[in-house]
């Protein structure tokens, strides 16, 4: 049985004290810490416009399909009224043709998703390459990275960085060519285009080796840090932890982004087909508390 919210009267949150006191606590942590509307699959946008502020979440990377089922005019109106910062938008891409739309198609639409998050006040555009479709590998990426180029050239007008997702092999068929860093990277370098960075995604990067030693080098390159955990070696896209729940160190990969000069959002971003099922409430405050106490460790708590 999915978790269907229906309206906001629906929305009851679990009571612990310490959502109690985020009334009274907030913290740069809380600032900076976002939940991306993919991690709660079956909420409405107009449910977790309501509900991620009375966790002490101040941003939401908002997830295009959930903004295109309410209206975009409607859903930009709610945006506002809720207070809650967009910190992305996700997704663009499929260039080589595998989601079913042509070269030319994928970049519009790419187009108007950046005018989306002009309009939504994000200057993240998330995006993936897509799978090769009938094409070779190597003209799919050539196509891919001219897009990029493209894009990252009109959003450039707009402030707006493009931020392609290296997304792990397994599970991932139709979303993406790239599934490492170094794969993410050169992608980036061969495009070479100040506009076009990375969003980081701990579940498809955080076993990198050597990853905390090379977070210096690529925290530059990063405009969007997105947190889940992995189980295991073998687990496909939808089988992702709740931060804590897995093998990842979370707290040393952030403060390893802290240290390297990354100002920016850090995103829970959880897919998940059996977190997807269960009661978003109580998995949200769970998320949010180990976060808020384990990870993002603020410097300065106000009483």
């Amino acid at each position: 049985m999915t978790n269907t919210i229906t309206s906001a009267a629906d929305l009851v949150l679990s009571t612990t004290n310490w959502l109690d006191d985020t009334s009274r606590i907030r913290t740069c942590c809380d600032l900076r810490l976002s939940i991306n509307q993919h991690t709660t699959k079956h909420w409405r946008m107009r449910a977790d416009l309501v509900q991620f502020p009375r966790l002490g979440v101040c941003g939401i990377g908002l997830a295009r399909p959930k903004m295109e089922a309410l209206g975009y005019t409607r859903s930009l109106e709610f945006l506002r009224k809720s207070g809650l910062k967009p910190t992305s938008l996700s997704f663009a891409g499929g260039f080589a043709g595998a989601n079913g739309m042509s070269f030319k198609e994928a970049l519009k639409d790419a187009g108007r998703a950046v005018q989306l998050a002009r309009m939504a006040g994000t200057d993240v555009l998330i995006v993936t390459t897509g799978d090769r479709g009938d094409h070779t590998v190597k003209h799919a990426m050539r196509n891919s990275r001219h897009a990029l180029l493209k894009l990252a050239d009109y959003a450039a007008r707009f402030g707006i960085k493009i931020a392609l997702m290296p997304m792990r092999e397994r599970g991932t068929r139709n979303l993406s060519m790239c599934s490492t860093l170094d794969e993410g990277l050169e992608v980036l370098g061969r495009v070479n285009h100040p506009f076009l960075k990375l969003a980081f995604h701990t579940f498809h990067l955080g076993e990198t080796p050597d990853l905390i030693s090379r977070i210096p080098e690529i925290a530059p390159h990063v405009a969007s840090v997105h947190i889940s955990d992995i189980g295991h070696q073998e687990a496909d896209v939808y089988q992702q932890k709740q931060p804590g729940d897995g093998s990842l160190n979370l707290p040393k990969i952030v403060q390893a982004f802290d240290k390297a000069g990354y100002h920016g959002a850090y995103e829970l971003n959880i897919w998940s087909e059996r977190l997807w099922k269960s009661d978003y409430s109580t998995m949200l405050a769970g998320c949010v508390r180990y976060l808020h106490e384990q990870v993002l460790q603020p410097k300065n708590t106000a009483s």
